[in-house]
C-alpha cells in the first residue's frame, strides 16, 4: 500500500461500495450497531478523496454528530465543497509523504465548517420554534 497522499477525483461507485459494505458490517454486527453512516469525503458527491477508511464512534457522540455536520454542510454549500476540494488537492501536493501533516492541515477548515453548521442548524431551530 501507498504512503503517499493521493486525491482522486469524485466516482458515483463509492455510494455503491459503501451500501454493500454497510451490509456486511450490519450482518457482522448486528446485535450491537445502533447505527451507520457513510462520512469522510467519498460521501459527498463532487469531492475529490483519497483511500476509504473505517470510522468508529460513539453513537451521537461530538465525533459522530460533527462528521454528519460536515458532511452534510458540504452537500448544501457548494462554495464551501469547492473550497475543500482546492484545499485537500493542494495539501496532498504539499505533503504528499506525510500523512499525518496533511490530516492536520485541514483540520482548521473542518473546524470552521463545523462551527458554521452548528450556528445554520441552531438558526434552522430558532425560526422552527
Amino acid at each position: 500500500m501507498s504512503s503517499q497522499v493521493e486525491i482522486s477525483g469524485y466516482d458515483p461507485q463509492w455510494a455503491e461500495e459503501y451500501t454493500r459494505e454497510q451490509g456486511k458490517i450490519v450482518e457482522a454486527l448486528r446485535d450491537v450497531c445502533v447505527g451507520i453512516e457513510h462520512i469522510g469525503s467519498t460521501s459527498v458527491p463532487n469531492l475529490g478523496a483519497g483511500t476509504h477508511h473505517l470510522h468508529i464512534y460513539k453513537y451521537k457522540g461530538e465525533h459522530w454528530e460533527n462528521h454528519l455536520l460536515f458532511r452534510d454542510y458540504l452537500k448544501v454549500h457548494p462554495d464551501s465543497l469547492r473550497a475543500y476540494d482546492t484545499l485537500k488537492k493542494g495539501l496532498a501536493y504539499q505533503f504528499k509523504y506525510d500523512r499525518a501533516a496533511n490530516t492536520e492541515a485541514k483540520g482548521p477548515f473542518i473546524r470552521q465548517v463545523v462551527e458554521r453548521a452548528k450556528l445554520e442548524r441552531y438558526r434552522q431551530g430558532q425560526m422552527n420554534s
